[in-house]
């Protein structure tokens, strides 16, 4: 078994100049369009981005780490 548990905060993005770089790199990573960042930043699509911040992580991989399985990760901000 693998997984991943992430506790922390999330918020959706607003339309601004940062919102369009991270759809910008969002559309790159995901093959969308140029028009597809323009729809996104003018707010004529569905799609939502939120921002995690977090706070707290979990790895549990019995494949990779048999004998520690479960590591926690705090983080600070």
């Amino acid at each position: 078994m693998v997984g991943i548990q992430i506790e922390g905060s999330a918020k959706e993005l607003v339309f601004n100049e940062e919102s369009g770089n991270i759809a910008s790199a969002y559309a790159i990573k995901f093959g969308r369009s140029k028009q597809w960042v323009n729809d996104f930043c003018s707010n004529k699509t569905d799609h939502k981005l939120y921002r995690i911040k977090p706070k707290n992580i979990v790895l549990f991989d019995e494949v990779n780490f048999p004998d520690n399985s479960r590591q926690e990760y705090k983080l600070t901000t």
